[in-house]
């Protein structure tokens, strides 16, 4: 059964996700159909709204689109997932 979201969930910005678009001079709707998403699909990403944990697939292919190492896009997302966390009082280590 799919856990229900608490009404008061405070989602938090992928600002790592637009650094490294921007950085890769690829605009919103350019980077979202070179991984064949759909641009309104992937500003939710980029926005947090959508895709909490992105599965491998979608990390290969962002990778690659962006040009950047695994390594710092998984570090990446691991502190975007943490500040999620901290920013909603989530407590991982209980």
């Amino acid at each position: 059964m799919a856990r229900k979201r608490n009404k008061d969930f405070k989602f938090v910005y992928r600002t790592y996700l637009a650094q490294f678009r921007q950085n890769a001079g690829l605009s919103q709707v350019r980077l979202a159909k070179a991984i064949g998403m759909l641009p309104c699909e992937y500003n939710l990403i980029e926005n947090g709204k959508k895709g909490g944990l992105m599965n491998s697939r979608l990390i290969v292919k962002l990778v690659e689109a962006l040009g950047v190492e695994v390594k710092d896009f998984v570090y990446a997302e691991k502190a975007y997932l943490d500040e999620v966390d901290r920013i909603n009082g989530i407590n991982r280590d209980e």
